[in-house]
């Protein structure tokens, strides 16, 4: 539990470093983070966040910023542009839902990104959350306890329910998803590829027990203010920033997948240098092992020993060659083993210092051990698991679920449908 005074001094932290965007101050419930970066999909985006219910009348703003590098070409320029003259007199997407837009030019080359852009928006809610603290004389840390921001991009479509999902939200959460794929056969192709990698990825370590198995993406999160502040908020880094923004979260506050969806789009992109843009402009252009190829299910499974029985896990052969590669790894668990009071505070120290990061270390180490094989074959492997842990009823849902008719890309397909369908009736709490 953090003390008022350490809340304290993290928000200041954040309220240095800002760049203010002058939003007006007013006692909004929910902040919609949206950055755009000369992406005409964001007409779409807003439009679909207009037709989301909202039942509880909950106070509902979006905070859309179009960010441009200093770099620019003149083609990105005139779209920006373009952007925020048809928005900037906009104040409502409907009834209940606000509109704020702001645009940032010439941001140095070596700062813009995904990253800058999410934590200007972000900053600047706490930013505005603080002038309205000040004006109320509330306790800071009730307030902030009880705001929420989204973050989501400027090429997703969000479903009608949106907003009402917020309701199961305790500190952090992430929507369901599922990529809407091109009608070029080759780039749909990719998509698939690539959504089958996520969902066999991110579900092989929560089958295998590893706790802190969520997307993370950066347009699914949804969280309380309160947690941007104690975590130190969102970082700059150009892509990736979702992950490393994640990975400080999971392990310390209560984290749940909402029963929402995002739709966003899977297309080639080169914008930023990680994730679905990046690896499906790889794919086209020849690089297909990239998704196509990837980690057995057997190092999930050693993953997963490791996690559920740290005592064990150290004496696991797989971990302590990994460890032997990795000098400071065995050096940081020597030292919290040594200031460990008994074996449940070790098992509590050695959970929260096995984040997502180490896990792709240790994944990528498992090349050396089990090699790659086919996304298809290791996705077979995870469906077969998970249908032998389910219960009868649970199983038939799943068995039954509608796979697609196309017999091109059938297998891919059939696969992906049953992993969404996993994914949505098997909904992940932890803490």
């Amino acid at each position: 539990m953090i003390t008022k005074e350490k809340f304290s001094k993290a928000k200041e932290i954040i309220l240095k470093r800002h760049l203010c965007l002058d939003i007006p101050e007013d006692d909004y419930d929910v902040i919609v983070t949206i950055p755009v970066l000369a992406d005409e999909n964001i007409f779409e985006t807003l439009d679909s966040i207009g037709k989301a219910i909202n039942p509880e009348k909950i106070r509902i703003c979006v905070f859309l910023l179009v960010n441009e590098p200093s770099n620019s070409d003149d083609k990105t320029k005139e779209k920006n542009k373009n952007i925020y003259e048809s928005l900037k007199d906009k104040k409502q997407i409907s009834d209940d839902i606000k509109l704020v837009v702001r645009y940032v030019q010439n941001i140095p080359s070596k700062l813009a990104g995904a990253g800058f852009a999410r934590r200007l928006l972000m900053d600047e809610t706490i930013c505005m959350f603080e002038r309205l603290l000040r004006r109320k004389k509330t306790n800071d840390m009730d307030l902030f306890r009880h705001k929420t921001i989204i973050s989501v991009d400027s090429d997703c479509i969000v479903s009608e329910n949106y907003f009402d999902s917020l309701k199961n939200i305790r500190d952090f959460g992430v929507f369901l998803f599922s990529h809407r794929f091109s009608d070029v056969p080759e780039i749909k192709e990719a998509g698939m590829f690539w959504e089958l990698f996520l969902r066999y990825w991110r579900n092989s370590l929560r089958i295998s027990g590893y706790d802190f198995s969520f997307y993370p993406i950066g347009s699914l999160f949804a969280f309380r203010t309160s947690v941007y502040i104690i975590t130190g908020g969102m970082n700059t880094k150009k892509g990736g920033e979702d992950f490393y923004f994640m990975q400080k979260v999971t392990p310390y506050f209560s984290t749940d997948d909402l029963p929402a969806y995002v739709f966003p789009k899977a297309e080639p992109s080169e914008r930023t240098p990680f994730g679905t843009g990046m690896e499906i402009r790889a794919y086209i252009q020849g690089k297909k092992d990239r998704i196509t190829k990837t980690w057995r299910f057997e190092a999930f499974e050693e993953i997963g020993e490791i996690f559920r029985n740290p005592e064990r896990g150290s004496k696991n052969e797989f971990f302590r060659e990994f460890l032997k590669l990795n000098r400071k790894y065995q050096l940081q668990l020597d030292h919290i083993k040594s200031m460990s009071k008994d074996e449940q505070d070790f098992i509590k120290k050695f959970r929260t210092w096995l984040n997502p990061f180490k896990v792709f270390k240790i994944l990528r180490f498992s090349e050396i051990v089990f090699g790659k094989s086919s996304i298809e074959i290791e996705a077979e492997k995870l469906i077969s698991k998970i249908l032998s842990n389910e219960n009868k009823d649970e199983k038939n849902k799943l068995v039954s679920y509608p796979i697609g008719k196309t017999t091109e890309n059938s297998d891919i397909t059939s696969k992906l449908e049953f992993l969404r369908r996993y994914d949505e009736s098997n909904l992940h709490r932890v803490n």
